[in-house]
């Protein structure tokens, strides 16, 4: 069951960690064996030493015997004598005893030593068997252990004396207790030794770990802590410790990636601010939307278009802003785009439509819609909607259209005319009298009077267009508003209109392009027959106008140039469009003669003359068109 626990938990431990174990494992084996050895090697060598001590102490005792005993006289006290001596003079022997044979002891030092030899009994009957074989040359050694802690040697040694009578020698000789510590520490120090390999091999393991523990910890937590985008994190870094290079290290990265990251917010704030401000700024309208179609931004423009959208709010759905109507128009478009992606590609033109507001004004407006995609990843993160008034531009396309229409009948009609009374005089000239030939050739020469008017007046418009700088004329206006009234004298006494003109006293003269001025005043009184009928007034006006400046003692002088009719008058609408080019009020009917280029070639001439051109006007009322000259003389 152990076995199996400590299998399974060592399944858990990586490689490292097993690796480490066999290392100290094969370190601790090593050392161990080693030192085992050695010890060993130790004790055998002192076992030697001590061997080769007796065997000397041994010899030594033989000899004195000998010489004692070689002497005849008095050999029992020599011989006692001699082994008193020895016993005195080496401290290691523990007894001295002779004895002939086994059973009979001659001398025994000290006296009281008796369990010494019973204890050698039993060995002594374990040699009688080969006592002939070790006789004289053989030495019996025996280790007994005492209580006190000691080791003696009982050596046995035969000795021959007189070559026939054998006497043995006993000896005892005493050993400390470092030979026996030695037999049995060599195995406790080897056991020893491998645990304290391997506990201060724990133990080094064990306070590195914690160590280095202590300090991943809180690298943990900042390196998280970076993970998830706050670069504030840092490290308490200490003086010593395994990674403080480490710590120093990620401190210094922290603090670049805090750095860089300011930086980065500054630049996309700024980004942003130069964008918001572009887009807050453009003349067409923006909205951003998000995949979802919730407003991101809407600049000021498209408040100003689409004043529903006012009360939006950012994040909010756009459908909830939006009128029904466009509603209908846009959203599926929005959601066919989203839904279409990625087959719908940005590379095509985007999508637009025209929508036409007649609430507020009546204004219409060309939505374009495109696709917000990431560059890097090619996802769709928004949609955007540029909101364009194309108010002037479908005037434009619609004043185009019936300027188009006008020339087109006015060039018709005279070629038709001139066409018809030509090839009426070519076929029919022997049997038309001479009055109907000239009265045929007088209408085709109005014809294409007409067609010079016409060509002349789109000539005109072109000129004033362009930047001519001519020499500034002196301007009588008296010998214009002459030349003019009796031009059109003629056309009002057809229609029964009453044509006049009042010229002012202090009339000056003016410098200006007189040719331009003469069609200028021909134009305005040309309109005022078109739109004034039987029994009402035109007034050619001419007249000074005084204009104080920063001295109130100077008065400069303008001379205004004023025509009033009592014709039908011009509603408000047609007022801020009236000056237009191929603009005509005739609601698309052309009962009345011109191309609608009369005023617009009227206003970019006063505007050559730095000056403005005025109307005022109401309904069933008349009109009131005027202008501004400085005179060249000053009053005062």
């Amino acid at each position: 069951m152990v076995f199996k626990n400590f299998k399974k938990q060592w399944q858990f431990v990586d490689t490292y960690t097993r690796f480490l174990a066999f290392i100290t494992l094969l370190v601790s084996l090593l050392i161990t064996c080693v030192v085992y050895m050695a010890l060993e090697t130790i004790q055998k060598e002192a076992i030697l030493e001590d061997l080769i001590f007796a065997k000397d102490l041994m010899h030594l005792c033989l000899s004195n015997i000998v010489l004692s005993s070689s002497d005849h006289v008095g050999q029992q006290n020599h011989l006692s004598d001699a082994i008193e001596n020895l016993y005195l003079t080496i401290a290691n022997l523990k007894y001295i005893i002779l004895s002939k044979g086994f059973d009979t002891f001659m001398l025994n030092y000290p006296q009281v030593v008796l369990s010494p030899i019973d204890s050698i009994v039993e060995d002594y009957c374990n040699i009688r068997k080969c006592a002939d074989t070790c006789y004289g040359s053989q030495m019996i050694v025996n280790y007994r252990y005492t209580s006190d802690q000691q080791i003696i040697h009982h050596m046995i040694v035969p000795v021959v004396i007189d070559d026939y009578q054998v006497i043995y020698l006993q000896l005892g000789i005493m050993h400390g207790i470092s030979i026996l510590w030695a037999s049995y520490s060599i195995k406790y120090i080897s056991i020893a030794i491998f645990t304290s390999i391997w506990l201060i091999s724990s133990c080094t393991i064990f306070f590195n770990f914690t160590c280095i523990r202590e300090a991943i910890s809180p690298l943990n937590r900042a390196l998280n802590s970076i993970a998830s985008g706050d670069f504030r994190a840092r490290l308490r870094t200490r003086t010593y410790g395994p990674l403080h290079d480490v710590m120093l290290i990620f401190n210094e990265m922290a603090e670049k990636l805090e750095y860089y990251e300011k930086k980065n917010i500054e630049q996309l704030i700024l980004e942003k601010s130069k964008l918001e401000t572009l887009v807050s700024i453009m003349a067409d309208g923006a909205i951003l939307l998000d995949k979802e179609l919730r407003i991101v931004f809407i600049n000021q423009s498209a408040l100003t278009a689409f004043k529903f959208l006012r009360s939006c709010v950012t994040g909010r759905h756009l459908l909830n802003y939006l009128p029904y109507d466009i509603s209908n128009r846009l959203m599926p478009l929005l959601n066919y785009l989203i839904e279409s992606y990625p087959s719908y590609r940005p590379t095509l033109d985007p999508a637009s439509f025209k929508i036409r507001l007649d609430k507020d004004s009546s204004r219409t407006f060309q939505l374009v819609i495109t696709t917000v995609l990431d560059p890097e990843n090619e996802v769709l993160t928004g949609i955007g909607i540029i909101i364009q008034d194309i108010t002037n531009q479908v005037g434009l396309d619609e004043a185009k259209a019936q300027f188009i229409s006008n020339v087109s009948h006015e060039l018709r009609t005279p070629l038709f005319n001139i066409r018809s009374f030509l090839e009426t005089l070519s076929e029919y000239r022997d049997s038309l009298t001479e009055k109907q030939q000239i009265e045929f050739l007088d209408i085709a020469n109005q014809e294409t009077y007409r067609l010079t008017c016409l060509v002349n007046d789109v000539l005109d418009l072109s000129r004033l267009e362009s930047d001519f700088i001519d020499p500034l004329d002196l301007i009588e206006f008296q010998e214009i508003v002459i030349t003019v009234v009796q031009t059109y004298q003629l056309r009002a006494n057809n229609k029964y209109v009453r044509l006049g003109f009042m010229i002012g006293s202090y009339v000056y003269s003016a410098r200006g392009y007189i040719n331009l001025l003469v069609q200028v005043v021909s134009n305005l009184v040309g309109n005022s027959l078109k739109f004034t009928f039987i029994d009402e007034r035109i007034n050619l006006r001419v007249y000074a106008v005084n204009s104080y400046g920063s001295d109130d003692n100077n008065i400069f002088c303008k001379i205004r140039v004023e025509v009033i009719d009592e014709g039908t008058g011009i509603g408000e609408f047609d007022q801020s469009r009236i000056f237009d080019r191929f603009v005509r009020l005739e609601n698309n009917v052309h009962t009345l003669e011109g191309t609608g280029l009369g005023l617009s070639i009227v206003k970019n001439i006063i505007n050559k003359h730095k000056s403005k051109i005025c109307l005022y006007s109401e309904l069933s009322v008349g009109s009131s068109f005027w202008f501004d000259l400085p005179l060249l003389e000053k009053k005062h």
